[in-house]
């Protein structure tokens, strides 16, 4: 064991100057009782004991875990736990953090923890904590798991594991499957299954029709009676249960054939517009929105009916909207000759593969037209299309509108 534990102690001080974020991790002491030291500098920190017990808190939750999880704390901190296996079996983990999932002005921090008085100490404490956003905390549990286990996970094992609160008494809250599992035992249904669920399975089937003809409260409302989260604060609480809605809901989502590279950007988002808003009514609707927002994706990815090679050519060109893709790219990607890869991506989607490269290139488009002040000329060179003259043609071809009319007819204000 005391052979483990020096490799994991080497280990953590090398994730720690890779990704330069705090990293805990346990030591064996003469009494094999463990400790807790952080390979970060930071140690003199008036909030590091604060700390030292989360991190204490989460090794102990640990042992029952086998991938990588992420928790927050009252004060809205991420932290990251990184299981370390030996002979199969979970023995300890390393906690990276903490950070912050956006950047945060005092007034959010204030009114987040309805403290109009926050000390300044503490105050000083949050602003200086670094910001990762969920897409890099994700990749850096794929990272810190393989060099501790040398297994390589999907990013969807990833997202699938639970958020953990970590309530005002540090004490880790039970899983939000667990608050479902005692939904499911409490409410009864005539075709004996809960809400929550016929709403997830909305979601995977992509169907906006069945989610529009719920009520808004059956829809979103019901995932938030689990019971409190935050004891502190009404507002604080109905947030932390939306990011719970939203991480259920992102995984239903990926369950239903919707990219997860798309999905937990689309999760993140939502969740930080959560985040910025002040009144509960608010996030409620903003959850229902990010649920109207997933099923309407799943809807457009509709992969269930194609093959693995066709799926993988949608999903790479997706990722690589802006770089010119063509067919030879795709068939050395697929291992298929060009002529049959053509014919079989026609015969699954019913178009050929560049007009599918058209039109979503069109759709990336017509976000940058909207979302953006860049020149028409400028998001054609992004896109990667020969010219602007080329990118006003394809996209008169698939909207019946040039770039600029389209701006001006569809401009947010």
């Amino acid at each position: 064991m005391n052979v483990a534990f020096h490799q994991l102690a080497f280990l953590s001080r090398l994730i720690y100057e890779s990704i330069q974020l705090p990293v805990f991790y346990p030591v064996s002491n003469t009494d094999n009782s463990i400790n807790v030291e952080s390979s970060d500098d930071a140690k003199n920190s008036m909030y590091f004991s604060h700390q030292i017990e989360i991190a204490r808190l989460l090794m102990e939750q640990s042992i029952h875990t086998r991938i990588p999880s992420i928790h927050k704390t009252i004060f809205d901190e991420s932290y990251i736990t990184i299981p370390f296996s030996a002979e199969e079996q979970t023995v300890s983990a390393i906690i990276i953090g903490p950070v912050y999932s956006y950047p945060r002005s005092a007034e959010e921090n204030k009114n987040s923890y309805h403290e109009p008085d926050l000390d300044d100490k503490l105050q000083q404490y949050v602003q200086q904590l670094s910001h990762v956003n969920n897409k890099r905390l994700y990749h850096i549990c794929i990272l810190a798991f393989y060099l501790l286990n040398g297994v390589w996970l999907d990013i969807s094992d990833v997202m699938s594991s639970d958020f953990l609160i970590v309530d005002e008494n540090n004490s880790i809250r039970n899983k939000v499957d667990l608050i479902i599992s005692k939904q499911r035992e409490l409410s009864e249904y005539k075709d004996g299954r809960d809400l929550e669920e016929r709403v997830l399975q909305i979601i995977r089937d992509g169907d906006k029709t069945k989610l529009l003809s719920m009520s808004f409260f059956s829809a979103a409302s019901h995932f938030e009676e689990g019971g409190l989260l935050a004891k502190y604060s009404q507002l604080r609480n109905r947030k932390n249960l939306s990011i719970c809605t939203i991480t259920l809901a992102c995984r239903a989502a990926v369950e239903g054939g919707l990219y997860a590279e798309i999905a937990y950007m689309i999760s993140d988002h939502h969740i930080q517009h959560i985040e910025q808003l002040s009144d509960i009514k608010a996030v409620e609707y903003a959850t229902f929105n990010a649920l109207v927002d997933f099923v309407e994706r799943v809807s457009k990815a509709k992969r269930k009916h194609l093959s693995k090679a066709i799926s993988l050519c949608q999903e790479y060109i997706n990722k690589h909207i802006y770089q010119n893709v063509n067919l030879t790219i795709l068939a050395d990607l697929t291992h298929l000759k060009p002529n049959y890869l053509s014919q079989k991506f026609k015969k699954e989607t019913g178009i050929t593969i560049s007009n599918f490269i058209q039109m979503e290139k069109v759709e990336e488009s017509k976000k940058l037209l909207l979302l953006t002040t860049d020149s028409i000329h400028s998001i054609a060179l992004r896109l990667s299309f020969y010219d602007q003259t080329h990118f006003i043609k394809i996209f008169q071809k698939h909207t019946g509108a040039t770039p600029g009319r389209y701006r001006r007819e569809n401009k947010l204000r």
